[in-house]
């Protein structure tokens, strides 16, 4: 692979990550009726973790965010408060606790995952079919390389 990468490609790709950031309004946190503050992106992440993987335990979450446990811990606090998570502990094991979204979890990870869903199908449509699977392919490529370079927690 060639490593010597072009200046103006890198501020080309900088700036089209700005775009998706700024479309994806990832600066901002989630606003529901529901809840009395926003979410921050990592309370989102945490969330849409959890839905996806319901009666995961604390250390799953965190090496999924990157995140130390202290951290994680604060973080599931918030979404417990908030209603949107629950705890419970095994039967087998009473020391592992387990989290799981409730109902209001539910519905706030169905909105964001539809309004998300929206924004990429909006980015997608400039693209041909052709370009819309090297792309998600590329795109892929990248995420996976990016995801091998964070740190352990």
């Amino acid at each position: 692979m060639n490593n010597t990468i072009p200046q103006s490609q890198i501020t080309a790709f900088r700036h089209a990550i700005d775009a998706l950031i700024r479309a994806f309004k990832v600066s901002e946190g989630v606003q529901h009726p529901d809840l009395s503050k926003p979410l921050s992106q990592t309370d989102v992440q945490a969330l849409l973790y959890v839905v996806a993987h319901p009666l995961c335990i604390g250390a799953d979450l965190g090496q999924h965010l990157g995140m130390v446990p202290t951290t994680v811990s604060a973080i599931v606090d918030r979404l417990v408060r908030s209603g949107l998570l629950a705890r419970s502990r095994t039967e087998t094991n009473r020391r592992i606790v387990q989290l799981q979204p409730t109902a209001a979890g539910l519905r706030i990870a169905e909105q964001v995952i539809a309004g998300q869903e929206a924004d990429c199908r909006l980015m997608l449509e400039a693209l041909s079919d052709s370009e819309r699977q090297h792309f998600i392919s590329m795109f892929g490529k990248i995420a996976l390389a990016m995801a091998r370079q964070e740190p352990e927690p």
